[in-house]
């Protein structure tokens, strides 16, 4: 997964109407967000703005700028959240050797599921 659509898989995730209303929220230009959005890396220039938007995410730069799925488990959830339920099965899925209903999952289940997984999350938290 790029930068840009990491960028863009957390904007999704914060509840935020716009990319301006995101932008505000963390003291960094809406359009320099959107620009982020459709980059598949990144320029030195912008590790400052890039830093802001990584604590304010609660994510490391490590996780933003590695070429792999980002998992956001949130540690301030109680342990019966379901967010953070589904957020233990991306993380099982994406490091270990996973089995369903019997069989070793290959990548491309793998993929499958972690993409539902974000699809249910997106609908339980638009529906909330």
């Amino acid at each position: 997964m790029s930068v840009g659509q990491k960028i863009n898989k957390l904007f999704e995730q914060s509840g935020y109407k716009t990319y301006a209303d995101w932008g505000r929220a963390m003291d960094l230009p809406g359009d320099w967000l959107l620009d982020m959005k459709k980059k598949d890396g990144i320029e030195i220039g912008n590790i400052k703005r890039l830093i802001i938007f990584t604590e304010f995410n609660h994510i490391t730069l490590e996780e933003l700028l590695k070429n792999d799925r980002l998992v956001d488990i949130n540690d301030n959830l109680p342990d019966n959240d379901i967010r953070r339920l589904l957020d233990q099965i991306q993380l099982q899925v994406q490091e270990n050797e996973s089995i369903f209903d019997g069989f070793i999952m290959n990548e491309k289940s793998k993929e499958i599921t972690f993409d539902a997984i974000d699809v249910l999350k997106g609908l339980i938290k638009s529906n909330l």
